[in-house]
């Protein structure tokens, strides 16, 4: 089902964070937000009826959703909705390591060790 200005879908997002990518529909009433603590919350949340969708990093639904919720079934969107970058800091004193730690990170996404952990770290975990 589309969103329409007359659909009033909620959506339960985390509190405090800003959605760039929803801000027009937050604000004409095609969603109503729903605030939640935390990531496992939203998921609680959505399980329970409690709102229609929920908004989050696929790596860290992907780690719920195999950790605590194996037996419930979510649709996903296939569309990618919004990007986000990530941002490393450093503390002054670790300056001198971050063109080594810049090189790394180039290396480690050009030979896959970044997809390759993310896939082992988003499995279930044995109980």
């Amino acid at each position: 089902e589309e969103l329409t200005a007359n659909s009033n879908h909620s959506i339960c997002l985390r509190r405090y964070y800003k959605y760039t990518a929803f801000s027009q529909q937050l604000s004409d009433g095609q969603l109503i937000r729903l605030d939640s603590d935390s990531e496992f919350d939203q998921f609680n949340m959505l399980v329970n009826g409690r709102c229609d969708l929920v908004y989050m990093n696929e790596h860290v639904a992907n780690w719920l959703i195999n950790n605590h919720f194996p037996d419930t079934q979510f649709y996903r969107n296939s569309v990618e909705t919004d990007k986000a970058d990530l941002t490393l800091a450093l503390n002054p004193k670790w300056a001198a390591l971050k063109k080594r730690l810049d090189a790394y990170i180039r290396e480690a996404h050009r030979n896959g060790l970044i997809d390759r952990s993310l896939a082992r770290h988003m499995r279930k975990k044995p109980h």
